[in-house]
């Protein structure tokens, strides 16, 4: 679908500044070209501040640290279902949807509620174990009513599945990426997106055309991690697949994350999530072991 618009001088924008995909269509410019590709720094701090000095700019992004919102992680310790089909695709290029590694997933990991959705952590607020999956994303750092972020994430689903040529359907009954249950045809989609993706680095080499990958930076003390919100994790997941340690990312969102600040976050102080819950959130999302709890579930050989 974009490179088709782009061939005709239009192009899909998505704005992802707060971390919300908006598509709409607009002209392509050369002020655009170099928007996709601004200046890239090593260390992210750099593109921070300068970020907010109104210059964008790119950094080199460790693989290592990526991590997703329920916790999977692109550590060498870490499991994500999408990098780990590709790895089964590397080995057996033959591999379709029906056996895969993603099927395997979807059929095995099917959270009843939002605080199941955030995989293994326990200390999640009661509410989220009231509302269905897609309310994952009621971050401790986050500013939406429950309102807002349940049409957030449904027009987010709803403008992804155009984007990628798929009818959209209600999120609860249909099914969402990061986990199951989702239907035959979304599970084709994505492992087509994926194969499409690496196989377009693999041949053509990494490029940044279409923006640099969506990253908020989260800081535990001296730790960092760079949570995959913002687009792009399909890429990162074929780049993990492909042995690359980093790639070119932008700071979306709330840009930054600090657990020191924790007692000031929105649904903290609206009482959504206590402080405690949310720096343990935080600690999921550093610590949690991946690949152990795929082993638990049988997605993994012990």
């Amino acid at each position: 679908m974009k490179a088709g618009l782009r061939r005709i001088g239009l192009q899909a924008r998505i704005d992802r500044d707060t971390g919300w995909p908006k598509v709409k269509l607009a002209r392509i410019t050369a002020g655009d070209e170099a928007a996709r590709t601004p200046p890239l720094v090593q260390d992210p701090w750099e593109a921070l501040f300068r970020s907010l000095e109104g210059r964008a700019t790119a950094f080199s992004c460790p693989v290592e640290h990526c991590v997703n919102v329920n916790g999977l992680n692109f550590s060498a310790f870490g499991w994500h279902p999408f990098s780990e089909v590709l790895l089964q695709r590397m080995r057996d290029p033959t591999i379709e949807y029906g056996g895969s590694l993603l099927e395997a997933y979807y059929l095995g990991w099917q959270p009843r509620s939002a605080a199941e959705a955030l995989i293994a952590f326990d200390d999640a607020p009661e509410i989220l174990r009231r509302l269905p999956p897609h309310y994952m994303y009621l971050f401790p750092w986050g500013n939406k009513t429950l309102d807002e972020l349940d049409q957030a994430v449904r027009a987010w689903y709803r403008d992804d599945c155009l984007e990628h040529g798929q009818e959209p359907e209600d999120i609860v009954n249909a099914g969402f990426k990061e986990h199951g249950p989702v239907n035959r045809a979304t599970g084709q989609l994505e492992l087509k997106r994926l194969t499409a993706v690496v196989d377009s680095i693999s041949q053509n080499g990494y490029s940044r055309e279409f923006g640099d990958i969506g990253v908020a930076m989260i800081r535990r003390g001296d730790e960092l991690r760079f949570l995959n919100f913002g687009g792009g994790l399909h890429r990162t997941a074929a780049l993990r697949s492909l042995g690359e340690q980093e790639f070119p990312a932008r700071l979306t969102g709330p840009k930054i994350i600090d657990s020191s600040q924790a007692r000031f976050w929105p649904q903290v102080r609206r009482g959504i999530w206590t402080e405690t819950q949310a720096l343990r959130y935080v600690d999921h999302l550093f610590d949690f072991d991946a690949r152990e709890w795929a082993k638990k579930i049988g997605l993994i050989a012990k």
